[in-house]
């Protein structure tokens, strides 16, 4: 609503699995920066290559959860 461009990018898991992000707002019309940023936080967290451990589990353990 405010003009801006945003990005949601994953930051990591709590300690049930559960996915958090973090959420990078530009100014006007820097979409462009905006993508760089979160490309550039993506590459030195390497957090898309994680994995929940509730992909792991059983659908009878995601039930528990």
């Amino acid at each position: 609503m405010a003009g801006l461009p945003a990005l949601s990018v994953p930051v990591g898991m709590n300690e049930n699995g559960w996915p958090a992000g973090l959420q990078i707002i530009g100014r006007t019309q820097d979409d462009f920066g905006v993508l760089q940023l979160g490309h550039a936080y993506d590459l030195a967290s390497g957090v898309s290559k994680l994995r929940s451990p509730l992909l792991d589990a059983t659908p009878a353990d995601r039930t528990a959860i």
